[in-house]
């Protein structure tokens, strides 16, 4: 929805019991759209964060694979260096 969209009838709406300020009238289609906004952004947060973790979990996984390749490296190096000895 637009600024241009957007209008503010100041002759509905309704007076706060707390602290007197207008409280302007929303009409339903306002609340739905808003809602349907929301939640198409709430999806979409939440398909971001799913594929996030899922690149995490890969990224991870690669780091562990290659540290242990490290690792076995660093075994057979020093295993040749004890039979060359």
């Amino acid at each position: 929805m637009s600024e241009e969209e957007v209008s503010w009838d100041q002759g509905e709406g309704s007076e706060s019991m707390e602290d007197g300020a207008f409280v302007p009238e929303v009409s339903d289609d306002a609340v739905s759209e808003a809602s349907d906004v929301f939640d198409g952004a709430k999806a979409q947060v939440m398909a971001d964060a799913e594929a996030l973790q899922g690149q995490f979990q890969h990224n991870r996984t690669r780091k562990l694979l290659l540290d242990s390749e490290s690792e076995s490296e660093e075994v057979l190096s020093s295993d040749v260096g004890e039979v060359s000895e």
